[in-house]
């Protein structure tokens, strides 16, 4: 089955490497298991978790965040458009994601062991710097609303510094 082999194949990046087949269907995942035990040792740590339905599949899937994700059978096209916590996603039977790792997708400099929750994939985005710009065109709500809070956590010179742009009406 295509899916024992994509995990199996995964398992060659080394020892400790985890792979997680997430279905509801108990007899997928019984032949899942008999073929990786005839699939040679790479040291990887295998887990098959039966869930009651694709939905319970996809929040497993976002809350694991992994690297890869691959998505096969008939909810596939349908969850696809829901992840957002992935490396990199393979939608479909003919998405193995050997491909990704040689020859098809991203550049493979990807999000691991679950950083996906708060990382993206290396892309020219990530050498563009980027910053915030801030123009306040009336100071006071924004003083009143902000200095307690200054004043609470000991920041009282954060506070006059607010307070003190009580009457500015412009950026200048």
């Amino acid at each position: 089955e295509l899916v024992a082999l994509d995990l199996a194949a995964q398992g060659e990046h080394g020892p400790g490497t985890l792979l997680i087949a997430i279905s509801s269907s108990r007899e997928l995942l019984e032949r899942l298991r008999a073929r990786l035990d005839a699939v040679p040792e790479t040291g990887a740590v295998a887990r098959l978790v039966e869930v009651p339905d694709p939905e319970v599949a996809l929040a497993l899937a976002e809350a694991l965040a992994p690297e890869h994700l691959e998505l096969i059978g008939a909810d596939a096209e349908a969850l696809a458009g829901r992840v957002t916590r992935v490396g990199c996603l393979f939608v479909g039977a003919a998405a193995a994601t050997a491909f990704g790792d040689y020859i098809a997708g991203s550049n493979h400099v990807l999000p691991t062991g679950g950083s996906a929750r708060f990382a993206s994939a290396l892309s020219p985005a990530s050498f563009l710097r980027r910053f915030f710009e801030v123009r306040v065109g009336v100071p006071e709500p924004l003083a009143r609303a902000a200095a307690p809070l200054a004043r609470a956590e000991g920041f009282e010179l954060h506070a006059r510094s607010m307070e003190a742009r009580g009457d500015i009406r412009d950026n200048g």
